[in-house]
């Protein structure tokens, strides 16, 4: 009998031993688990941060681009602005001399003739037109040599023209930039168009803004 007791107390002994290791197991697998989760949380909302800040980043950067582009097609209208009132300015004075010369005295002809070589000497295109050469390509790089590489045979106005396209001037920006009508503006894009060999289905500005 006493030994009977002491079997039992034994295997109740041992059925504890095992629940505590069970238990003590059992504890040690939830704090791992616990563990685990915290660190994958913290690995997601480092990497969720990251991504934040990298996407502000990004933006943040294509808004100073945009701001830098604005900036520098601002600077380009204005500048052009001034060079197109420039040669207007000069057309006009040049028509006036013409009308002076055919009606003036021998003694004023030697100034009339003064003042029209001073007016070609400020008439300095070529150099204006490396100014525009110089602006544009700062907002839209090889644009000209992509243009030229398709479309052989383009004057110097042609490429201005297509310039102010890729520019994406509507009609009354450049009716008031060239001081000249809608119509005229019309055809300028009208004789483009036929420049470039374009179909009729063809979209101009479209196609000058995909170039």
């Amino acid at each position: 009998m006493y030994r009977q007791d002491q079997n039992e107390l034994i295997l109740e002994i041992q059925n504890d031993h095992e629940k505590a290791l069970q238990k003590a197991e059992n504890e040690l697998l939830e704090s791992q688990n616990n563990l685990l989760i915290t660190a994958v949380l913290g690995i997601l909302a480092i990497g969720g941060l990251a991504f934040w800040n990298y996407r502000k980043g990004v933006k943040y950067k294509q808004e100073q681009v945009k701001k830098e582009l604005d900036h520098k097609t601002r600077a380009l209208l204005s500048n052009e602005l001034h060079i197109n009132k420039k040669a207007q300015l000069i057309e006009d004075l040049n028509e006036k001399i013409k009308s002076l010369q055919a009606k003036a005295s021998p003694e004023m002809e030697e100034e009339i003739s003064q003042l029209s070589n001073q007016i070609k000497i400020a008439d300095n295109s070529k150099e204006d037109w490396d100014s525009f050469l110089t602006h544009f390509e700062g907002v839209h790089p090889s644009f000209f040599s992509r243009l030229t590489q398709k479309h052989e045979g383009l004057t110097q106005a042609d490429m201005k023209f297509a310039a102010y396209l890729k520019m994406n001037l509507t009609t009354k920006d450049l009716t008031r930039m060239l001081n000249v009508s809608d119509r005229t503006i019309q055809s300028k894009r009208y004789r483009l168009k036929k420049k470039l060999e374009l179909d009729n289905d063809v979209d101009l500005i479209a196609y000058i803004l995909s170039v």
